[in-house]
């Protein structure tokens, strides 16, 4: 079976990728020229070298493919209108090529995310069936790309998952909370009793490959997250068990990530590189609660995340010291 992963050459779509290559799937790769494809080098995939506004690029890409996964998307950004481009017209543009090039699909998965919902409020977790309030820009451009997969759904078998915050090895957005503990100080913004669901990059893959295969997902959305949701405090004490650090807490009031934001935001224009710390950032750290309810898909589809935070949290910190990300004492 041919299967196309866009974003392959990022965090969730690399691990996806060598899952479908054990499995012994064709699996084709839509990368742009400029894409770091270190974790795909080593791999019996076919690379496709385009974007999702090139339609060459997009026939070629999609060529005798029976399955579609869209992991691409833009987490971090300049500016506001690169999150549209890169998440909601990249989603559509996408669509349309599928539609047009490869119209028999067996399988359309697109990967979103729990920001195109937002966050639980009252200590309710968010599920399917509950009004999306994204808070942000880039919950938002998510949201849109959402409502291209609900346009296209009458023609095309689209699948859309949701995941809570994914971590695990290669990943450089959770990266900066284990540099954090590796230095042995934490900062807390806020309450630590802040909760925020997880999962670990490998549950997620077999998540993902579960709803691709289950006829029963077609024209549904799946949250997929550990059933535990901790809190920042319980995600602080396994971490530090784990790295065998004593923590510093250094605590920080909520109002004060938007002063560090607004010192970071203009900083950004002058370099020309997205910001590291944003408005966006603030507001989602601000937040009480990023739970959700995985249910559906343990219901539905038989799914439920294995990973437990212990084991998940100590093979991440020890892949990112193998790699050199992290040093065994502090500092990085």
């Amino acid at each position: 079976m041919k299967t196309l992963v866009t974003g392959a050459t990022g965090f969730i779509g690399s691990h996806l990728v060598e899952r479908l290559v054990a499995e012994g799937h064709d699996v084709r790769c839509l990368v742009r020229s400029t894409s770091d494809i270190r974790w795909l080098k080593n791999l019996p995939v076919e690379i496709t070298v385009g974007d999702f506004f090139n339609q060459d690029s997009l026939r070629e890409a999609l060529r005798d493919v029976q399955v579609v996964h869209h992991a691409a998307g833009v987490t971090k950004a300049q500016r506001k209108r690169e999150y549209w481009r890169g998440n909601s017209e990249a989603t559509r543009r996408l669509l349309g090529a599928t539609l047009e090039f490869a119209p028999s699909v067996d399988r359309f998965v697109h990967i979103s995310t729990q920001a195109a919902v937002g966050p639980s409020y009252n200590g309710t977790p968010v599920n399917e069936f509950t009004v999306p309030h994204p808070i942000d820009v880039y919950g938002r451009s998510k949201k849109r790309a959402e409502d291209a997969c609900f346009e296209f759904s009458d023609k095309l078998p689209i699948t859309i998952i949701r995941p809570a915050a994914v971590y695990g090895p290669r990943d450089h957005d959770t990266f900066a909370f284990f540099r954090w503990i590796n230095r042995g100080i934490v900062p807390i913004v806020g309450s630590e009793k802040k909760k925020v669901a997880l999962i670990y990059a490998r549950d997620l893959v077999e998540g993902i490959l579960i709803a691709t295969h289950d006829k029963r997902a077609i024209g549904q959305i799946y949250f997929l997250a550990n059933e535990d949701c901790p809190t920042w405090g319980e995600l602080f004490s396994v971490a530090s068990q784990i790295a065998g650090k004593k923590l510093i807490k250094w605590r920080i009031p909520n109002f004060s990530i938007y002063v560090v934001a607004a010192a970071a935001e203009p900083l950004s224009l002058i370099t020309g590189k997205a910001a590291l710390f944003s408005f966006e950032k603030a507001r989602e750290l601000a937040q009480a609660s990023w739970s959700c309810d995985a249910g559906k898909a343990k219901r539905e589809l038989g799914y439920e995340a294995k990973t437990g935070l212990l084991d998940g949290m100590k093979e991440t910190i020890e892949w990112y010291r193998r790699e050199g990300w992290l040093k065994h004492t502090d500092g990085t």
